[in-house]
């Protein structure tokens, strides 16, 4: 009985262990988790956060512009808007009057600039003329009265066209927006107007809104996502969809973040095609309809997936990388099947080995030159190209070598690929 209930002891200390272990790796790996690797946004970090690392590896690419890339330039123009013509006065060599000298050649400098910015006021005289019934009737709309010439004074088009920009699509505060129209325009506006010109703007997008939605509705691709910010002081969430290409983008905000935000958006419900996003649980809501084969096809962004794989792997820049290239020599060093070695003059010669340019599809590598290469690769691939020793091309029953199979590395090539791999050590200043 007594040994029974041991067991039974045991057995629930087991699963008790069991479970607790379970959680502290799971607070382990949530105390783990930051912006790297995990869906977690980079302000969550708070002013600890590392210096940015890019996931890119190095390529043999130089920096700056590759061969091929198309470049732009400023230009001369054929027809200038306006000519100055600069005359010599006096000649450089005697001192001479140039008055009536003829004119040799004329170097043209073309200068490219902003004429002088200022507003310019246009008066709308509105007539009124009396009927002779008696009535007397105001010029409007009807009689070429522009749209909001309403009032005494107030701001045009152009200047309502700025402000919306610089507040909706270069994102300036609105007390900034009006400072800017301030200093380059000369318009004097305040915080308020500016926030009433945005505010009238956005209400006459109705139709484009709902041109863009439908086009985004139809769409093969689209890529969605959501992050928060303060509105009001309150939190809330803005919700983006945009196609595959970026032409067209829908930025909502909404103070929800879930299902009740995404219907809201009213994209992502109307959707047949692929949804690619961050595998946010909601976003699974609208699946494709089976019956009908309509619907949502969902796709998960690669960018999370590598912070995935980070969080799984997080020793994977910590690995060594004497380890994998041992690893790697010793698949080359092994024997390839139906590959006998060779004899004659020739015996024992690695293969030539050529680092390569990945090339276009359906075209041939491109080697690399040695100059793109680095100074320990550039080095190696001179000793390859190299013509070998006598007694290498000697024949074993002549007393060179005997000959190796493909790949084998050699005892340089070895100690240079050891070399190479050794992690760099910070070495102390003399």
């Amino acid at each position: 009985m007594l040994l029974a209930e041991r067991d039974t002891v045991i057995e629930g200390q087991a699963q008790a262990i069991e479970q607790l272990t379970g959680q502290v790796a799971a607070l382990q790996a949530r105390l783990g988790q930051n912006p790297r690797n995990s869906s977690r946004p980079p302000s969550s970090e708070g002013y600890a956060k590392p210096a940015p690392r890019s996931q890119r590896r190095p390529s043999w690419r130089r920096p700056g512009g590759q061969d091929g890339a198309p470049g732009t330039t400023l230009r001369q123009v054929a027809e200038p808007d306006r000519v100055l013509v600069h005359t010599p006065a006096v000649c450089g060599g005697c001192g001479a009057g140039l008055a009536g000298a003829p004119v040799v050649s004329c170097a043209a400098r073309q200068v490219f600039d902003l004429p002088p910015i200022a507003l310019q006021v246009t008066e709308h005289r509105l007539q009124h003329r009396r009927c002779g019934c008696g009535t007397v009737t105001m010029a409007g709309p009807v009689d070429g009265v522009p749209a909001g010439v309403g009032a005494p004074t107030q701001y045009g088009p152009g200047v309502r066209a700025v402000a919306t920009y610089l507040a909706a699509a270069q994102h300036l505060p609105l007390a900034r927006t009006a400072d800017t129209l301030a200093d380059l325009l000369g318009a004097p506006v305040s915080v308020g107007t500016v926030a009433a010109i945005v505010e009238q703007a956005a209400a006459g997008l109705g139709a484009f809104t709902t041109a863009v939605r439908g086009q985004l509705a139809t769409s093969p691709v689209m890529h969605v996502d959501e992050t928060g910010l303060r509105v009001d002081g309150a939190l809330a969430w803005v919700h983006s969809a945009s196609t595959s290409t970026s032409t067209l983008t829908q930025i909502t905000v909404h103070p929800r973040r879930g299902i009740e935000a995404m219907q809201a958006a009213g994209v992502l419900p109307k959707l047949d095609g692929v949804a690619v996003h961050d595998g946010w649980k909601p976003y699974r809501h609208d699946d494709r309809d089976p019956a009908s084969g309509r619907g949502v096809v969902h796709g998960l962004c690669n960018a999370h997936h590598l912070r995935e794989l980070t969080a799984v792997t997080p020793s994977r820049h910590h690995r060594s990388r004497h380890h994998r290239s041992r690893h790697h020599r010793a698949h080359q060093a092994r024997p390839r099947p139906g590959v006998g070695r060779r004899a004659g003059p020739a015996a024992g010669r690695d293969p030539p080995h050529h680092p390569v340019r990945q090339g276009q599809p359906g075209r041939r590598a491109e080697p690399l030159a040695a100059r793109d290469l680095p100074g320990p690769l550039r080095r190696d691939h001179h000793r390859r190209t190299q013509p070998e020793p006598a007694r290498r091309r000697a024949a074993p029953e002549q007393g060179g070598e005997p000959a190796r199979p493909p790949g084998h590395p050699t005892r340089r090539r070895a100690a240079l690929r050891h070399r190479l791999d050794r992690p760099v050590r910070q070495q102390p200043r003399r």
